[in-house]
């Protein structure tokens, strides 16, 4: 049974600690499409191999809004799936903070592997195809849904021509605006108020958001490029929102039932180990991961480990491409899993 202050903290980490990441990215996408026309991407549409390098350096910037940035792109069709595989591969976490802090020196080895791999596979990718003909269907279909979600998540036809609830957009961005200035705070200066009246005060935020998403989400309506960039972000976010919130608290809730530490998986040694990392980052998420860093500052584990780990974890990215397309998000993993456990196999086979 998930406790209530479980649940508190599951709700306020999906509306402010990776909400906010997602907020900021899909403005930051929305805005700059609208202010640049699309020439940029356009011009980046004919240099692939310069879209990949630029998809694994935002994936290597520490923390996950690198990546979800990307996930936007990819979702609204602008960058193909080597990009994606490059950024996921690359991505560094909310774990890369805390490698930084207790092991600099393993960190920039780790996230340059990281980077390194990603953006490889991803000019693979984008070369040569996926290979592999299943793969290859799953990511055709994922682009047919893909253009479905991009264009209001229904066909065209049935699609409802309602100007939605104004005073729901209102609420909605109201929250956003606080999650948007506490997740900042939890990132450059310091953590989240656990009790007293911010915590509070965070929490009704965190509450409210998720209760306007969850209305957005169920309203009908268009989100093309013609709908304000304020309509289109809550109606883009929303949705993404709603899913990370229940992939949250399901995660917070079987962590509390089969009572599994990541820290203790994290100890195996001797060759399963960088295959039991690499396998550990197929978990969504930044905490585990977390745990895997604060594992090894504690028992010492091996590069090979942090290395599989590094390439192999997909971060909070994954929970927006989970909800945008479920068929990309599943392959993705694919390629990072198998790509951390070689990269780990190898450095342990090395040292």
């Amino acid at each position: 049974m998930i406790s209530g202050a479980v649940l508190e903290e599951a709700l306020v980490g999906a509306w402010i600690r990776i909400g906010a990441f997602v907020i900021a990215s899909v403005l930051v996408v929305h805005f700059f499409g609208q202010y640049t026309n699309g020439r940029v991407v356009r011009a980046l549409a004919d240099r692939p191999r310069m879209q990949v390098l630029v998809g694994g350096l935002l994936g290597l910037v520490p923390g996950c809004g690198g990546a979800i940035a990307v996930t936007s792109l990819y979702a609204d069709g602008r960058v193909g799936f080597g990009v994606l595989v490059a950024a996921l591969a690359a991505t560094a976490g909310d774990s890369a903070f805390v490698l930084l802090a207790v092991d600099a020196r393993l960190a920039v080895l780790a996230y340059g592997v990281a980077f390194v791999a990603g953006v490889g596979l991803g000019l693979a990718i984008e070369t040569h195809g996926v290979w592999i003909d299943r793969i290859d269907g799953a990511i055709r279909r994922a682009s047919g849904r893909r253009r479905l979600l991009s264009d209001g998540g229904r066909p065209t036809a049935h699609r409802e021509r309602s100007r939605g609830h104004a005073g729901v957009v209102l609420v909605w961005w109201a929250a956003a605006a606080v999650s948007l200035v506490a997740g900042g705070w939890a990132l450059l200066v310091g953590d989240l108020p656990a009790d007293g009246p911010e915590a509070t005060a965070l929490l009704a935020t965190a509450v409210t958001g998720i209760a306007a998403s969850t209305a957005l989400a169920v309203e009908s309506g268009p989100t093309g490029p013609d709908v304000p960039v304020r309509r289109r972000t809550a109606r883009t976010v929303a949705p993404i929102v709603l899913w990370i919130t229940v992939v949250v608290v399901g995660f917070k809730l079987l962590m509390g039932v089969v009572s599994v530490d990541p820290a203790g998986i994290a100890g195996f040694v001797g060759p399963l180990a960088p295959i039991g990392a690499g396998v550990f980052g197929a978990i969504p998420g930044c905490g585990p991961h977390v745990g895997l860093v604060t594992a090894h500052a504690e028992l010492g584990l091996p590069a090979s480990v942090l290395i599989a780990n590094a390439v192999s974890q997909d971060g909070d990215a994954l929970f927006p491409l989970l909800a945008a397309d479920p068929p990309a998000a599943i392959v993705a993993t694919i390629y990072t899993t198998v790509a951390g456990v070689l990269a780990g196999v190898c450095t342990y086979a090395a040292v």
